[in-house]
């Protein structure tokens, strides 16, 4: 009870003093005033004589820093600069720091030469201030290029040996042949896609066609060795390739498909495309890029691609021309003058988004050109089969 009354006395007075302020008509003084600064908003302070009331108003709001540089030193290779600034209204200072970059090594020469035994050095020099240091150069051996000593086959891997110049050591390794795919080394993505949309075609693969040899695209391929009779180790050999073609183009499907007379294209609802060529143009791209270095990029396998397939619609195109009719010639000149003028069209907001030379922009070209064979195709094809 004692713990109580003096509690309720309190809520007492402050009723009372509610009361008291909400009856006072106010009689105000001002009892203080702050200028606005860089930080702080400008106000006035009144005061109620009769009932202590208080009213706070805002005059100014904070106008904040007018900063100016002042003093300065420029970072160099190892150690910070800074920049000093100054506020114009209230003379408050601020310091930012300039980070050092590090030097900016350049190899100049060489001190001592590497041999298959010794490491040797290099003199660098740094391009910003010119500090100079010594980086040590790897011992390692000079090797020659690589003399087959057993050819690889297209189920097997060869061996091939290659001599150090310095010393004459020889090294031995094996080589898969050429046009191999498997897990875990740097395929081109264009021809493991390929794989992956035969194996897609022939239902081994149930999988995104996205050029990576991982390990459904390997189970994939073990899966159709085992099926065809070959050994099943799950690396992609020219004759697990060889087979794959003539399963899906040589007439050996188990649907029974037989050869394609014309090339098509079907749209899959995974929303990719799936190619049907036919005879003539099933190993075009293949003849295309038969004459370039094994160590071509995927870039030069690309743009030799698109450079064949814009000769052939060339070619279906004059074919088309001399074979219809007089008065539908203008009709095919005008087909082939809105499909380069839509494909050139195409390429400039490719490149625009993608880069101009981008393995995207120029597989979008490249399947754009084959999808136009697709179309002119079985029109060549009717004509000479209607002479």
């Amino acid at each position: 009870m004692k713990r109580i009354l003096p509690a309720l006395m309190l809520i007492l007075l402050v009723l009372l003093s509610v009361t008291a302020q909400a009856e006072c008509h106010h009689t105000y003084d001002m009892v203080d005033v702050k200028k606005a600064t860089c930080e702080s908003d400008g106000y006035y302070l009144l005061k109620c004589n009769d009932c202590g009331h208080t009213v706070k108003e805002i005059t100014d709001k904070a106008y904040g820093h007018d900063w100016a540089y002042v003093t300065g030193q420029e970072a160099d290779c190892t150690e910070n600069g800074f920049k000093r600034y100054m506020c114009g209204n209230c003379g408050e200072t601020r310091m930012e720091t300039l980070t050092a970059p590090g030097h900016k090594w350049k190899d100049s020469h060489v001190l001592e030469e590497a041999t298959c035994t010794k490491a040797g050095s290099m003199r660098t020099v740094c391009e910003v201030c010119g500090l100079s240091s010594t980086r040590k150069i790897e011992k390692s051996h000079k090797y020659g290029s690589w003399t087959v000593t057993e050819e690889a086959t297209d189920h097997a891997k060869g061996t091939r040996t290659r001599t150090c110049k310095r010393c004459g050591k020889k090294q031995t390794e094996s080589f898969y042949p050429e046009g191999t795919l498997y897990k875990n080394i740097k395929n081109k993505k264009t021809e493991v896609k390929e794989l992956q949309q035969m194996l897609t075609d022939l239902d081994f693969l149930n999988d995104k066609v996205d050029g990576i040899f991982g390990a459904k695209t390997e189970k994939a391929v073990k899966a159709f060795q085992k099926e065809y009779g070959l050994n099943a180790d799950g690396i992609a050999w020219p004759q697990t390739l060889q087979a794959l073609n003539e399963t899906i183009y040589g007439g050996i499907m188990a649907d029974g498909r037989g050869e394609v007379e014309c090339c098509a294209m079907t749209l899959l609802e995974d929303g990719t495309v799936s190619w049907e060529l036919c005879d003539t143009h099933l190993s075009y791209e293949m003849q295309a890029i038969a004459g370039l270095a094994a160590d071509a990029s995927e870039a030069e396998r690309l743009n030799c691609m698109i450079v064949a397939w814009q000769a052939e619609l060339d070619v279906l195109y004059q074919t088309w021309l001399a074979l219809c009719a007089p008065e539908e010639q203008p009709m095919v000149i005008n087909h082939k003058t809105m499909f380069m003028g839509y494909l050139n069209s195409q390429k400039t907001l490719w490149g625009s988004q993608f880069g101009a030379d981008s393995l995207q922009t120029l597989e979008m070209i490249r399947s754009m050109l084959m999808e136009q064979c697709c179309t002119l195709c079985p029109i060549v094809d009717g004509l000479q089969n209607a002479e």
